[in-house]
């Protein structure tokens, strides 16, 4: 190979930066063959190698990125990931055009996050991954995407995470995704107190069925139920449970359907035994409640919630309505709807219990 071997460099795209570091930096003498391995005493003859091709000017950017993973391997098997960090910023400072500036500033963040446990300076980098360098596409997943999901998961302050979120959905997201991150958005809009800007996203998130929460499995039954809460005059409802239950006792007694029906929740109230789902579809308001009210000429109920309700839940005792389940548990709840104050943490009968308590 003659004067020729000093100078060959392998063209982008080889499996191991050692094959381009051989005659390139060293020759094609004996010492070459440090560089053909990658296991033992051979890694302490790469680093030089490494850093010389990142820190050239002349080594050509797609050889130079390919140093650098191979120096984030190096030093993290030898546990010292944070050693490319300076070598990292050293050549950005220097070239601030490379087109993998974006890639480099992730890296050095990853390693801030993973290895240092420092959130907040990695977040800085990653930001300025996005904010200060075109997008770079490695290994087919964009540079930006990726630091978009970091910052979105690190950062602290909605307003900033709502900013996140926006990009990424404007610049990347499809299909479910999209509806995972208006999910997110929305409750991120819930923090912020938008409301408006929360329900408009949960909207969304409705939009796409096969969007899948992590830790909610029915997220979607429970947005619809947030949003239908809307429409909910908060006149309908009781600050107190004491005065709801006077309420339902009075149109018992009085065999009044009409009063009765008007103080059900207009969400999902459901019917169910102790056994069904009240979240099942199945478990909905389907009988004739009058024909019940006015055939029981022995219709009871106590005066008092159960013992075991609680500030946010409970349950009434009726008896004597049929022959085959005597026994009905009127449940009622708090409503959790913080973006109407009237109606927040007001009480509303929200379904029936047949039969004794399991």
């Amino acid at each position: 190979m003659g004067e020729t071997c000093g100078r060959w460099i392998r063209p982008f795209g080889f499996t191991t930066v050692s094959v381009v570091v051989i005659g390139f930096l060293v020759g094609c003498g004996p010492e070459a063959e440090l560089f053909r391995s990658h296991s033992g005493e051979a890694d302490r003859y790469e680093e030089p190698a490494l850093l010389e091709l990142v820190q050239d000017e002349n080594t050509p950017v797609e050889q130079r990125v390919v140093a650098v993973e191979e120096l984030e391997r190096l030093y993290t098997s030898n546990g010292e990931p944070e050693r490319l960090i300076p070598v990292l910023t050293r050549h950005l400072n220097r070239d601030r055009e490379d087109p993998y500036a974006g890639y480099y500033l992730f890296l050095v963040g990853r390693i801030y996050e993973e290895h240092s446990n420092a959130s907040s300076i990695a977040e800085h980098y990653y930001r300025r991954a996005v904010k200060e360098h075109p997008d770079t596409n490695k290994n087919g997943a964009s540079i930006h995407h990726a630091a978009l999901d970091r910052l979105i998961r690190l950062t602290d302050g909605p307003a900033q995470r709502a900013e996140y979120l926006e990009e990424l959905l404007e610049r990347f997201a499809e299909g479910a995704e999209r509806g995972e991150l208006h999910y997110r958005l929305a409750q991120t809009w819930e923090e912020l107190g938008a409301w408006d800007k929360s329900f408009d996203a949960y909207e969304v998130f409705l939009e796409y069925p096969d969007a899948r929460i992590k830790g909610r499995p029915d997220a979607h039954r429970e947005i619809e139920r947030l949003l239908a809460y809307r429409n909910v005059p908060a006149a309908d409802t009781h600050e107190e449970l004491d005065d709801l239950i006077s309420d339902i006792t009075a149109a018992l007694r009085h065999r009044n359907t009409s009063r009765l029906l008007s103080l059900r929740s207009p969400v999902e109230f459901f019917t169910a035994t102790w056994n069904q789902d009240p979240d099942d579809p199945n478990s909905r308001f389907d009988f004739d409640l009058g024909v019940f009210l006015n055939r029981s000429t022995r219709l009871q109920w106590r005066s008092e919630p159960e013992r075991d309700s609680t500030d946010r839940e409970a349950y009434l005792r009726t008896t004597n309505w049929d022959d085959r389940i005597s026994v009905w548990y009127f449940y009622f709840r708090r409503i959790d709807f913080p973006a109407n104050p009237d109606l927040h943490g007001n009480w509303e009968w929200a379904g029936i219990r047949f039969g004794e308590r399991l």
